[in-house]
């Protein structure tokens, strides 16, 4: 029983530090939706435009141009 417990914890640190990276480093919006069916908690990741924008000049993609 014990070492479930610690499992879970050392789950539980793992997951708040990869959130804190994902929001605090990589600009990300996390979104936390429990399940109305069971105990699931859904993360849906949002991605503002400004991060999208800096993405895409550091892997130099290149936006097709429109004639209008």
């Amino acid at each position: 029983e014990n070492n479930n417990d610690n499992f879970a914890t050392i789950q539980d640190r793992q997951r708040e530090s990869f959130e804190h990276y994902l929001q605090d480093v990589q600009g990300l919006e996390l979104e936390c939706v429990k399940s109305t069916i069971d105990e699931s908690v859904y993360v849906k990741i949002h991605t503002p435009f400004e991060v999208l924008l800096s993405t895409a000049e550091k892997i130099r993609m290149k936006l097709p141009v429109e004639f209008l």
